[in-house]
């Protein structure tokens, strides 16, 4: 980690101190991966204890990337860790119209969440849906409040930025049994099955759920038990920083 952790550490410093801190970051400039589904730069990410503010803002040295998945635990890899996390599915197969579905995550090493929600199993087992911003009623992703695209300097920025209570109050369809539903939260340590696609398409049923994902290339970072900062900031001010990956040219906010 190199140019964002400095910057966090910056922010630190210039912090008043709290012992109460819930904001936990992790940020690098380095990201390791497969680039097939798009040239990985950097990544910043926060999740709030507190509040369940959540953000995911990651950027490609390339402008190819058109949407990812992911699943974020407190630590280890989530491969093999069914009934326990969320599957997030960041949909910008739409320029200027992102899509967020979230799922229970199957535990599988495959995108498979949104057709087999128990991946424990030999049997295709129903979904877990949780909630999705293509959805209406109850089940609509309202806790959403950025789903974007930048482009700038030809690099390309994509960011998420949620409440996820809907995903931490979520009661898991599979529930693992032994570990408990963590669903996109972590504290400390940090692990993710980060996957990016070009040439992205989709479909979405009446309902507004995820019925296809078929991609060209497909890359990939999963990573497990990366140390964490904890920040005694808001939200806000965090969201700024991640805002410094680059300016807004496709923005699209969604109450």
């Amino acid at each position: 980690m190199k140019t964002l952790v400095a910057i966090a550490a910056g922010t630190i410093l210039a912090a008043a101190g709290s012992a109460s801190a819930t904001l936990f970051q992790y940020a690098t400039d380095s990201l390791s991966g497969n680039d097939a589904g798009g040239a990985l730069h950097s990544l910043v990410t926060s999740y709030d204890s507190s509040s369940h503010q959540f953000t995911w803002s990651v950027t490609f040295s390339n402008q190819i990337t058109e949407g990812f998945t992911l699943a974020v635990s407190p630590g280890p890899n989530p491969k093999n860790n069914p009934g326990q996390l969320a599957m997030l599915y960041f949909d910008a197969s739409t320029p200027g119209d992102v899509a967020v579905s979230a799922y229970g995550y199957n535990g599988q090493n495959s995108l498979t969440s949104f057709i087999d929600g128990d991946g424990s199993t030999p049997h295709i087992e129903d979904p877990d849906f949780i909630a999705g911003t293509e959805a209406a009623g109850a089940d609509h992703f309202g806790g959403v409040t950025e789903a974007s695209v930048t482009d700038s300097l030809g690099m390309r920025t994509m960011t998420l930025t949620m409440d996820a209570s809907v995903i931490q109050d979520h009661t898991p369809m599979y529930p693992d049994g032994t570990d408990p539903w963590t669903g996109v939260s972590f504290g400390e340590h940090i692990g993710f099955w980060f996957h990016t696609f070009t040439d992205l398409q989709t479909t979405y049923n009446d309902a507004g759920r995820l019925i296809s994902w078929t991609y060209d290339g497909h890359g990939w970072s999963d990573q497990a038990n990366l140390e964490t900062v904890i920040v005694p900031l808001p939200p806000a001010v965090w969201a700024g920083l991640a805002g410094l990956l680059g300016a807004g040219i496709m923005r699209r906010r969604m109450g």
